[in-house]
């Protein structure tokens, strides 16, 4: 190769190299003031952040969309996330991000104690494609925390006996806390409370419950 072309090679490689860590170190410093905003409450910095030049090169299309999802139901923002999820549902998106935006929009519904569009997402996971175990996830979320059923008590016992990790295992023990509750076996749901924080002591977690 003649000599001036392995310099070019060289240096062509040298500036990918260069823009290929300056975009990591912009995309990271993007995320550290996205969280400094959720972290603070503003929601309107959460939101120009990701309509600013810097989100838009960080986060294309409806990825932008997904991330100020997250903001909106995070800081209570509902009427914001509903018109999100409404702009969301119309559009075209890979099957990974198309689970991902319905699991937020069961979030949304959950927080907002909105069951229509918690049996709304139930039903889009179900479609063909798609793994058995969301539509079964978000089936079960509805049910507990929306519906107040209590039919998933003896399905939860069976995972939480299989179930290895411990945020799994806590997570099992709460919603059959929860479904105690609604049966009125109160000691029994103070039990699986005690349990669900027992297996996994992790401060946050215990602020959750």
């Amino acid at each position: 190769m003649n000599p001036v072309s392995i310099v070019v090679w060289i240096l062509l490689i040298a500036i990918a190299g260069c823009v290929s860590i300056y975009r990591g170190y912009a995309g990271r410093r993007l995320e550290e003031r996205l969280s400094g905003c959720l972290h603070a409450g503003d929601f309107e910095g959460y939101r120009d952040l990701l309509s600013s030049r810097e989100g838009k090169r960080r986060y294309r299309r409806y990825l932008r969309d997904l991330k100020l999802l997250d903001g909106a139901i995070s800081l209570g923002h509902f009427d914001e996330a509903r018109a999100l999820c409404d702009t969301l549902d119309q559009t075209p998106m890979t099957a990974k991000d198309y689970v991902q935006y319905n699991m937020k929009a069961l979030s949304l519904a959950v927080e907002a104690k909105d069951s229509v569009r918690g049996r709304r997402v139930v039903e889009a996971l179900q479609r063909r494609g798609i793994r058995d175990s969301y539509a079964k996830e978000a089936e079960q979320i509805v049910d507990i925390y929306l519906l107040h059923k209590s039919n998933h008590i003896d399905e939860l016992l069976s995972f939480s006996n299989k179930v290895k990790n411990p945020a799994s295992k806590a997570m099992a023990y709460y919603r059959i806390a929860r479904q105690k509750y609604y049966l009125r076996e109160e000691e029994d749901a103070r039990a699986f409370l005690e349990k669900a924080c027992t297996v996994y002591e992790e401060p946050h977690w215990r602020e959750l419950m």
